[in-house]
């Protein structure tokens, strides 16, 4: 059996390895809440993003929803746009009967063609919102399986913890009951096992703090893309909200066009009726 010991000047050499296993003990036990501390915190931020992913989805969802019911109060109010024109008695001409009648055709096929433009970019623009919100959803799958992988992490560590705190106090009274039976020469071959034990824990506890800086990296790299995967959320909101305001505006332009071409023709309708009360598009005709 091999004898260790150790010289230090003015202590016994069992006092020395006794001092050095406190020491040791009392460097693990700091370390091993180090680590519970950190992985605690890295899951507290796990979860509070998880709920801000949660809250941003939730506004997404309203946010569509809104798309929606803007989208049909659009197009219900493009469809109450198509001119309805009083009963008239028909005019005696015939030409302006005939310019009339194409004035209303010109524009009920604009009308009908704003509303298919309508609807097709309504169309794309709520296929765009749902590919974003799929987008969204499996990026929260994956933050919710990240924590719970992290909070299946922490638990093991902590059984590990709990099982080297009971060896360790296991060994503190194998130590202290040897010592009291046989003196302070047979606990010194244990000190080989115990070094290398604290070396194990001391890997373990890097290994872990590793693991910690790695899922940093990660959770600031997710960060980034949701925050540029907001800014472009927003952005094609604001895009689409402009393109709706812009053939909304050229829309009512083009009816007031209409509208005008009609009005140029005073004589013959003066002549056809003798008052010139009757006109085809009348002030109340809806153009907003």
């Amino acid at each position: 059996m091999v004898q260790y010991s150790v010289d230090i000047p003015g202590q016994p050499p069992f006092q020395a390895f006794e001092g050095q296993l406190g020491s040791a003990a009392e460097k693990f036990k700091d370390r091993e809440q180090h680590v519970s501390s950190r992985l605690e915190e890295q899951i507290s931020i796990l979860k509070q993003e998880l709920d801000q992913e949660k809250t941003k989805t939730t506004q997404f969802h309203s946010i569509v929803l809104e798309k929606d019911a803007t989208i049909s109060r659009l197009e219900s109010k493009l469809n109450s746009q198509t001119p309805v024109h009083p009963e008239v008695p028909s005019p005696p001409e015939p030409s302006y009967s005939r310019e009339s009648s194409s004035a209303k055709a010109c524009g009920s096929s604009l009308t009908d063609s704003g509303q298919d433009i309508v609807s097709s970019m309504t169309e794309a623009e709520r296929l765009r919102l749902m590919e974003l919100l799929t987008v969204a959803n499996r990026r929260l799958d994956g933050e919710r399986l990240a924590l719970d992988r992290c909070q299946d992490q922490l638990r093991q560590e902590r059984k590990k913890c709990v099982r080297l705190e009971t060896k360790l106090s296991r060994l503190e009274r194998e130590r202290v009951g040897c010592s009291k039976a046989t003196g302070y020469g047979k606990p010194l071959p244990k000190t080989s096992s115990h070094s290398a034990e604290l070396e194990t824990l001391k890997d373990k506890a890097e290994l872990l703090e590793e693991k910690c800086l790695a899922l940093e990296t990660r959770m600031s790299c997710l960060r980034q893309e949701r925050e540029e995967d907001s800014r472009r959320y927003m952005n094609l909101i604001e895009e689409t909200r402009n393109k709706f305001l812009e053939h909304l505006k050229k829309s009512n332009l083009t009816q007031k066009d209409i509208k005008a071409s009609v009005s140029r023709i005073p004589e013959r309708r003066s002549h056809s009726t003798g008052n010139g009360s009757i006109d085809p598009y009348p002030d109340d005709f809806p153009i907003d």
